[in-house]
C-alpha cells in the first residue's frame, strides 16, 4: 500500500511508469454527500498530465464512464465515510467497497444474490464468519457488474465468484483470481480500514497499486 498526500498526486504520476495496462485504486475519506468528483478530475488529470479543469467526463455505449479523449475508465464507490476510486488504461474497470456487518449482511441474504454453488459454500461456513464472507461476494459481484455497465439488470445469483472460505489478511495486499462464469473478467480482493474492496478488469493488468490518500 502506498500512502501519498493529496498535493503530490501529479508527482506520483510523474516519478513512476504506469506501463499500459496499468490500474490505481486510491482509497479515502468522504465528508458530507459529496463523494469527490474535484477529487477524481485531480486524480485522472495528473494521469493525463492535463488541468482538471479541463478532465471531461463521458459514458460509453454501456454506461462505462471514461476520460473524454482518452484511453482512460475509472470507477468509484463508497460506505459510510469511506471510499474508493479506480482508474485504469485501456479497458474497463469496476470496483465496490462494502462494510461488512450482520445488519448489512444477514443470512437471508445469500438467497436472493449468491448462485447455488456459493450457497453451499456460505452453509459450511460458521455463523459468525458468514456476514464478511457475504459482503466480500457482494464487492465481487457489483465491481464485476459495474465493469459490465449492466448494473442490476443482471442479477447477482447468475455471477459466480466463490470467495475462498478463508478471511483476508488485516494487511493491505490485493488477493487475485477470476470469476468463475465470467471469463475473462479478473478479480482482486482487498481489505482496508475495515472495509471489503472488490476490483474487476477484462484481463488481469500489467500493474496494481493501492494508494492510501492522507490528508
Amino acid at each position: 500500500m502506498i500512502d501519498l498526500a493529496r498535493s503530490d498526486l501529479r508527482h506520483f504520476y510523474a516519478d513512476r511508469e504506469s506501463g499500459a495496462n496499468a490500474v490505481d485504486v486510491f482509497g479515502f475519506e468522504r465528508h458530507g454527500r459529496q463523494v469527490g468528483t474535484a477529487l477524481f478530475r485531480e486524480i485522472i488529470g495528473a494521469k493525463l498530465d492535463v488541468e482538471p479543469t479541463s478532465v471531461r467526463i463521458e459514458r460509453d455505449a454501456s454506461g462505462r464512464p471514461y476520460a473524454a479523449d482518452s484511453d482512460v475508465y475509472f470507477n468509484c464507490s463508497w460506505s459510510g465515510t469511506l471510499a474508493v476510486f479506480a482508474i485504469s488504461k485501456l479497458q474497463p474497470v469496476g470496483v465496490d467497497l462494502e462494510i461488512p456487518g450482520a445488519d448489512r449482511f444477514p443470512d437471508s441474504l445469500s438467497e436472493s444474490i449468491l448462485s447455488s454453488r456459493e450457497r453451499r459454500t456460505f452453509a459450511r461456513l460458521a455463523a459468525a464468519r458468514r456476514p464478511g464472507w457475504l459482503a466480500r461476494a457482494w464487492t465481487c459481484k457489483e465491481a464485476v457488474v459495474k465493469g459490465l455497465g449492466c448494473g442490476l439488470q443482471l442479477h447477482p445469483a447468475s455471477i459466480s465468484v466463490a470467495p475462498p472460505e478463508d478471511l483476508l489478511p488485516e494487511a493491505p495486499g490485493w488477493h487475485a483470481r477470476e470469476a468463475r462464469n465470467f471469463p475473462p473478467w479478473w478479480l482482486a480482493e482487498l481489505h482496508w480500514a475495515g472495509a471489503a474492496i472488490a476490483l474487476a478488469v477484462l484481463s488481469r493488468p500489467g500493474s496494481l497499486r493501492f494508494v492510501s490518500l492522507v490528508p
